[in-house]
């Protein structure tokens, strides 16, 4: 035995004596804690939100409603079955990493649980996912979802009965968002090639912590889109012990809602056609009230409207392109198909009274098999004409079994 083996031997034994130490051994230094994916996936979440309200209200100056919430967790299934550039891609856009992937899982799963266990209001959360009939999906892939994501899993033929799918996944989007959401897909939005359709259901109903006293409701002045007065529906009430914070041209207020867990954030700027110059300040300076004010007379319009929007073009166009491409997306990890994203497409509602607030959204997203119509990927040439090295290995655990190269195959 040499010196050097001799060595490394006693350094492994005293380091397994030291792993299994007595009563007597040192034990201060604690054990090592998984840090919370909590902040960290609720920062990405944030980050991807205002990226794309920038992409929604540079379309025009109309209302704007969307869950971002809902929305990462539907893409966070679909990029959970990614692999190569097209997993990269939408890493990039929800504001995970490849190295961190189980990390970005967790966290979700944790902020899901949380918003589940909120106290004083109604607040559900629902996934769910249907998959085509006899199509393998990978096992890994669909325990994932399950596990993390809490995902129902149910089946259709979309093949032979894509027409009535809608319906059956619309339904489903109904129950779970209090009939708030009653068509999520169109009669055209699933399409026949369809191997699978995630969607995730957001429903939020609470009563403000203090409500306004609907007596002292009034028509008064709203600036309309920041350059004409109209009257509306304003609320009006004094509330203390709120949190607000007076910025550079603008001020933030928080009016919670009962339980204390949620609350109704809102920006308001100085002047009545300044919203466009704070929109683009928000992302960095945060839509979150860092100090508190003694005593605030709040008016508050009521208002009513819900939204819809197909999200393809706007995620392409953030940075995740090569999902939405028939013969170029990566979908390795969720089946051995070719498979892209079809479809991705976001409806929400909020109402706002006296009494609280009731608001719900939906997204859907559509896989499907590229169209055989479509150009055929390019071959691969493999030519075995030259001295190689192969290795036998277990798909399940990912362990070469065996290793070796050939340089004279006589």
């Amino acid at each position: 035995m040499s010196l050097r083996f001799a060595t490394v031997v006693t350094s492994l034994l005293m380091l397994t004596s030291a792993s299994f130490a007595g009563p007597g051994a040192d034990r201060s230094r604690a054990p090592m804690r998984m840090p919370d994916p909590v902040p960290s996936t609720a920062k990405a979440n944030n980050d991807f939100a205002w990226q794309l309200y920038d992409r929604i209200r540079n379309k025009g100056d109309d209302n704007v409603l969307f869950s971002p919430f809902s929305i990462t967790t539907a893409m966070s299934m679909v990029w959970a079955g990614a692999d190569g550039e097209t997993a990269k891609q939408m890493a990039n856009v929800l504001g995970a990493t490849m190295a961190g992937e189980q990390f970005r899982h967790w966290g979700m799963a944790r902020i899901a649980q949380r918003l589940a266990a909120s106290k004083g209001v109604k607040l559900n959360l629902a996934n769910k996912a249907w998959a085509q009939k006899g199509f393998t999906f990978e096992p890994a892939f669909m325990n994932l979802i399950k596990t993390n994501y809490r995902t129902e899993l149910g089946e259709h033929d979309f093949a032979k009965d894509a027409a009535s799918a809608h319906k059956i996944i619309n339904k489903w989007v109904a129950k779970q968002t209090n009939d708030k959401i009653p068509q999520l897909f169109g009669p055209k939005d699933i399409i026949k090639r369809t191997r699978m359709v995630l969607a995730n259901a957001i429903y939020f109903k609470g009563d403000w912590k203090l409500k306004f006293d609907e007596k002292l409701t009034q028509k008064k002045d709203f600036w309309v889109k920041g350059n004409k007065a109209e009257k509306v529906d304003m609320m009006s009430g004094t509330r203390r012990g709120l949190r607000y914070e007076k910025r550079n041209g603008y001020a933030v207020l928080e009016i919670p809602y009962k339980g204390g867990q949620q609350s109704m954030v809102i920006a308001l700027p100085d002047d009545k056609a300044g919203l466009s110059g704070i929109e683009k300040r928000l992302k960095t300076e945060g839509l979150m009230a860092r100090r508190w004010a003694r005593q605030v007379i709040v008016n508050l319009p009521k208002f009513k409207f819900d939204a819809a929007m197909g999200l393809g073009d706007h995620l392409a166009k953030m940075g995740m392109p090569r999902a939405f491409q028939p013969f170029k997306a990566e979908f390795g990890r969720m089946a051995d198909k070719a498979l892209y994203i079809h479809k991705v497409v976001h409806k929400a509602f909020i109402e706002v009274n006296e009494k609280g607030t009731e608001v719900a959204a939906a997204t859907g997203v559509v896989v499907a098999s590229p169209t055989s119509a479509g150009p055929p990927p390019k071959p691969v040439v493999f030519n075995v004409d030259r001295p190689f090295v192969f290795g036998i290995r277990d798909v399940q655990t990912n362990t070469l079994v065996f290793l070796g190269r050939v340089t004279d195959p006589r």
